[in-house]
């Protein structure tokens, strides 16, 4: 049961300079899962910064006007335990506003903590997240901002322009207001869990997310408020994420189309074959905690919808761009075939039995750069038949020209849209 713990600090800052005062109120909010609230590190660890930075703290009582507001809201979340190892998570956004209209926002995701006990592990992700918003605070103040600044959230991460499919993307004047977008790039894994090197993380993975973001945006005119993007997402990230997403279908009583795209892991269960894809916190010994791909299709489809679009730039038998994960599994399995159902079309990036590989020139997986290349080349004007063709070529013959290895991308619809998926275009 998560108790929510509100922590509101009202600290006044004075500045004295050529341009006159600057105050700067300072609210903050938490929310924790268990034990007390740690907000009061960043609390004084920016207080205390902005004082040996020559601003000079005041009381409320003081009476005077701020110039700048910083809020800072915290959520921490308990991890997972390795041999008595406990991880916490933090998750922040912090927003500064100004008289002038100034508004900057910037989120921290999954700040990591780890220690012997989750208290000290928490305590730990908390002082990482001080130096950050501190940072990024006395940057905000030292600049003096004169106009509006704003981070979207599907620019979480940066992304490294390294690929011709990264730039030049067509933009659209058509708004697809009923089309929603959820988007996983699952890489980092070593991170989240000790024990693993850099082996075992999905090279590119969080590039390909949110590039496609950014052709859903741009090209295929899927609002920026419709679109769900979440790198490295961790077990709770992504059941959060998916049920937003089924909300919203259910919400649009059957006007939604929707859109889900994964890249990252995935494992199948050694007992039942079945297939599953491995949020970063979750370890390839413990896959029936990660998300059921079948599963996720009963979900998807559980309301009605126009369209149901489900792309996975994994592979499930095993294999993986990297083999770090599968280490811990030691075998190869042919995952079970699921049971498609509704208006449903599932397009992966490899047969069963396959690896899907890493295209390394243009840092993006191999399925995932043809199906951006053509989305480019046609501004999202194509068919879904004749996009999975041209993708199916290219990644089989490239797939064995630079990789040396067999990849084969799959396509198939439920039943129930049998005789017409192949006519759907993606930019309807």
């Amino acid at each position: 049961m998560v108790n929510l713990k509100y922590y509101t600090f009202l600290l006044i800052f004075l500045c004295h300079s050529a341009l006159g005062q600057v105050n700067v109120l300072i609210r903050s909010k938490e929310n924790v899962f268990s034990g007390p609230g740690t907000i009061n590190v960043v609390i004084n660890r920016l207080k205390n910064a902005l004082m040996n930075n020559g601003y000079r703290c005041v009381s409320l009582q003081d009476s005077v006007q701020p110039d700048y507001q910083v809020s800072i809201q915290a959520n921490s979340r308990q991890g997972n335990t390795v041999r008595n190892f406990y991880f916490a998570y933090v998750d922040a956004a912090l927003s500064i506003t100004g008289k002038e209209g100034l508004d900057y926002n910037r989120e921290f995701i999954n700040i990591k903590g780890g220690s012997t006990d989750y208290a000290g592990a928490n305590f730990k992700a908390y002082g990482a997240l001080a130096t950050m918003i501190t940072d990024s605070v006395l940057k905000f103040l030292d600049k003096k901002p004169e106009i509006k600044e704003r981070m979207k959230v599907v620019a979480e991460k940066p992304v490294k322009i390294s690929s011709d499919v990264d730039v030049n993307i067509p933009v659209t004047q058509t708004v697809n207001q009923e089309t929603y977008l959820l988007a996983f790039g699952n890489e980092d894994y070593s991170s989240f869990q000790t024990g693993l090197d850099n082996e075992a993380n999905v090279e590119a993975a969080a590039n390909d997310a949110i590039v496609f973001s950014q052709y859903c945006i741009k090209t295929l005119g899927i609002p920026e408020k419709n679109v769900i993007l979440r790198t490295n997402a961790t077990l709770g990230q992504m059941r959060q994420a998916i049920m937003k997403l089924i909300t919203l279908a259910q919400l649009k009583e059957g006007r939604a189309s929707i859109i889900f795209y994964y890249s990252g892991h995935g494992l199948p269960d050694e007992g039942t074959r079945e297939p599953y894809l491995i949020p970063v916190d979750i370890s390839g010994t413990d896959v029936k905690s990660a998300i059921s791909l079948n599963g996720l299709y009963r979900d998807l489809t559980k309301y009605p919808c126009k369209r149901v679009t489900v792309i996975l730039d994994a592979c499930f038998s095993g294999g993986a761009r990297n083999q770090g994960l599968i280490a811990l599994k030691g075998v190869k399995i042919k995952p079970q075939e699921a049971t498609l159902a509704g208006n449903l079309v599932v397009m992966s990036s490899s047969s069963a039995e396959e690896s899907s590989t890493i295209y390394k020139d243009k840092n993006h997986g191999m399925f995932t750069y043809f199906l951006l290349k053509k989305m480019q080349e046609t501004k999202g004007n194509v068919s879904y038949k004749n996009m999975f063709d041209d993708v199916y070529a290219k990644v089989r013959l490239e797939s064995v020209t630079i990789n040396n290895k067999n990849q084969t991308p799959q396509i198939s619809g439920s039943p129930d849209v049998q005789l017409t998926w192949e006519t759907w275009r993606f930019n309807e």
